[in-house]
C-alpha cells in the first residue's frame, strides 16, 4: 500500500477515569478528529480514540493523562510574623499567637508585618511568574520569591498568590484571608 493514504471518516471518544480503574466516564462520536466533552467533576482523566480507516483497518490511541478542575501548580509557603518594633522574624506555626488554619490568618495586634516566603512550585517551568497581592495592590519581591506586607486595618483582608505561565497556559492562585482578632483594650 505503498503511495496510498488512508482516511479517516469516524472518531469514536472514550473518556476514561484514571483514579476509577480507567472506567469509562463517557463515549463521543465524531466525524472529525477534535471533541468537544464536559468532564464530570474534578479528576485525572484521558481521552481514548478508535477508529478505523477508510481501507478496513483499526487503529487507536490515548491522551496523556489530564487533570481536569486542579490548579496547574502546587505552591508551597511559609509564612512569618513580626511587630513593627521586631527585628527578627517568627514563623507562624501551632505555638505562635499568629494562626494559620490553611485559609485564614489570624493575627492580634495591628499594625503587624507578614512575610511570605514561597519555598517551592511544582511543575518547575521557567517560564512561570510567581506574584503576590494584598488586597488587590501588588506586593514586589525583596529576595527570591520573599513578600512583605503590612497589615494596619480590621478591614477584610486578602493575601493572593499567583503562579502564572502565559506560554503554558497554565495559572494558580490560593487565596489566604488575614483576620485581626485582636483583645479589647479595657
Amino acid at each position: 500500500m505503498t503511495g496510498r493514504t488512508a482516511k479517516i471518516d469516524a472518531y469514536n471518544f472514550s473518556i476514561l477515569d484514571i483514579a476509577d480503574g480507567r472506567t469509562v466516564v463517557g463515549r463521543q462520536q465524531s466525524t472529525t478528529n477534535t471533541i468537544d466533552y464536559n468532564f464530570p467533576g474534578q479528576g485525572l482523566y484521558a481521552i481514548k480514540l478508535d477508529f478505523v480507516t477508510s481501507d478496513g483497518r483499526p487503529g487507536s490511541c490515548e491522551s496523556q493523562n489530564l487533570p481536569v478542575g486542579q490548579a496547574d501548580f502546587t505552591i508551597d509557603y511559609d509564612i512569618f510574623y513580626r511587630s513593627v518594633s521586631d527585628a527578627s522574624w517568627t514563623k507562624v506555626d501551632d505555638t505562635t499567637p499568629v494562626l494559620f488554619d490553611g485559609d485564614t490568618l489570624t493575627i492580634q495586634e495591628l499594625p503587624t508585618i507578614v512575610q511570605v516566603r514561597i519555598t517551592d512550585v511544582q511543575p518547575v517551568s521557567s517560564t512561570a511568574n510567581t506574584a503576590l497581592f494584598f488586597n488587590g495592590a501588588a506586593i514586589l519581591a525583596s529576595n527570591d520569591n520573599i513578600f512583605e506586607l503590612r497589615v494596619n486595618k480590621r478591614d477584610k483582608n486578602i493575601i493572593k498568590i499567583v503562579v502564572d505561565d502565559a506560554v503554558r497556559s497554565a495559572r494558580a492562585e490560593q487565596d489566604i484571608a488575614v483576620v485581626v482578632d485582636q483583645a479589647p483594650v479595657v
